[in-house]
């Protein structure tokens, strides 16, 4: 058989396998968001790479109408299991340490532009998502709450 054709029939066969298996993360995902935040909705999901390389789920919900809507950001493992509550604040906010930390990670950075706190949810450690630029480059750092950087993202 050839080469293709055999790589065609393997990804039709593994295709469900794998489509099952991101609907199951789906349903234990909007499980928990039922469960701890009653009256939210998943309203929109996006993967994104963490700072060991783990892949994360950032989950958006929310609840009531459009005018009244509260929203909220939670951050899952692909495996489904809650890590963090990700609010925005201003970087005016965010405790000296880490501000100092982030200028002297990223001298030519200037300020925090800005900031989100992420309050671990699954025992873990809170940490800090700081963003900043350097002439027309983007960055994000993560902070612990003591100033020590984890990584750029």
């Amino acid at each position: 058989m050839n080469k293709h054709i055999l790589t065609g029939v393997i990804l039709l066969v593994l295709l469900p396998v794998v489509s099952i298996g991101q609907t199951a993360v789906m349903d234990q995902i909007r499980s928990t968001v039922a469960d701890k935040y009653p009256g939210f909705t998943v309203d929109e999901t996006e993967k994104e790479t963490w700072c060991n390389g783990e892949m994360l789920l950032e989950v958006e919900i929310e609840k009531g109408e459009e005018e009244n809507e509260e929203e909220m950001t939670l951050l899952f493992s692909t495996d489904g299991k809650i890590r963090y509550r990700e609010d925005s604040i201003d970087p005016s906010q965010l405790p000296n340490v880490v501000v100092e930390a982030f200028r002297k990670a990223c001298p030519d950075c200037g300020d925090p532009r800005e900031a989100d706190q992420l309050t671990a949810l699954d025992g873990g450690e809170n940490v800090f998502e700081v963003e900043g630029r350097k002439g027309l480059r983007e960055y994000a750092l993560i902070f612990l709450e003591n100033g020590q950087m984890l990584c750029r993202l």
